[in-house]
């Protein structure tokens, strides 16, 4: 910010995006004007991606599904079959465990994000102090980023709003987008 001579800046993010964009909220706060976010992660800790990410075990298991993918492909479809897991998180792992790629992909972006985890209590309190403007936009049939843990985490903030549309975790798209920019001005 120093360097293009901005005052402030505005943040926009979506999906693990918004985990960045809460981060930055809370080692930045000062420098913050408004934020944007789309069926953002980080709004908790989620203690699956935590174990997978952050533990000597975690990373291990992780690292051994992504390189030998077949027994856990079994796994998940007898969790499915069983109606153990719900069809929104089986599809997600099915589609990112299908490729050499899509695993490749995977393994980068979490392990890299691993690190980039706000803390739930302090950010709400550094976002109450500084009064950053939050517009926050959940589907609400998200079952990745469910919109009942946006609503938790606006609850005592009164510079946050919560928009839920009618839409999974693909928040914003074509359908939507003119709707999202209608309630940001």
């Amino acid at each position: 910010k120093d360097e293009y001579h901005v005052g402030k800046v505005s943040l926009l993010g979506c999906s693990m995006g918004g985990r960045v964009c809460l981060t930055i909220i809370e080692h930045m706060p000062m420098s913050i004007d408004k934020v944007v976010l789309i069926a953002a992660d980080g709004l908790t800790i989620n203690l699956y991606y935590y174990f997978f990410t952050r533990t000597y075990i975690g990373r291990r298991i992780f690292k051994n599904m992504l390189e030998k993918p077949r027994p856990y492909f079994r796994i998940m479809e007898w969790l499915n079959k069983k109606k153990l897991v719900d069809s929104s998180r089986y599809k997600f792992v099915m589609h990112f465990m299908q490729t050499e790629e899509s695993r490749w992909f995977l393994r980068k972006v979490w392990l890299g994000m691993g690190d980039i985890m706000p803390s739930p209590g302090k950010l709400k309190s550094v976002i109450r102090n500084y009064h950053v403007r939050v517009s926050l936009f959940m589907g609400a049939y998200d079952k990745i980023i469910p919109p009942a843990l946006a609503e938790q985490f606006k609850a005592g903030l009164d510079t946050v709003q919560l928009y839920i549309l009618e839409k999974g975790h693909r928040v914003f798209d074509n359908e939507n987008a003119q709707q999202i920019a209608e309630r940001l001005i």
